[in-house]
């Protein structure tokens, strides 16, 4: 199999572990409210079953002229569970998951200070 593949499959698995993820977090509201009756609420709207997943140069083509926090709560209106991919600048930056990828990245956002504050 080739890297790209490779790359891929890791790729759609890592998307189908947020779909889980996602699952749990709705069941676990469908159980709180069968707890505690209050929490169904029309003000307070249940978790959508499906969760979308979007990629952040989409979302910015979609709406060019708002800030990205503005884009981020015009698409939830249409769209109210999404999971964002390559969030970041280069958003594709991706998770810290050692000591070094977290160096690298902190010297590419010119943030190498924070090389002083707890690792976790």
């Amino acid at each position: 199999m080739g890297s790209r593949r490779v790359a891929l499959k890791q790729f759609e698995c890592k998307l189908g572990e947020v779909s889980k993820i996602w699952k749990v977090i709705v069941g676990a509201e469908k159980f709180a409210q069968s707890l505690f009756p209050r929490l169904k609420d029309f003000r307070n709207p249940d978790l959508t079953e499906h969760i979308e997943f979007f990629h952040a140069e989409d979302i910015l083509e979609m709406y060019p002229d708002l800030p990205r926090k503005q884009r981020e709560t015009r698409i939830l209106r249409q769209h109210p569970a999404i999971f964002i991919i390559g969030i970041g600048w280069p958003l594709k930056m991706g998770i810290r998951p050692t000591k070094k990828t977290l160096r690298k990245q902190l010297e590419i956002s010119k943030q190498l200070d924070f090389l002083k504050l707890p690792y976790h």
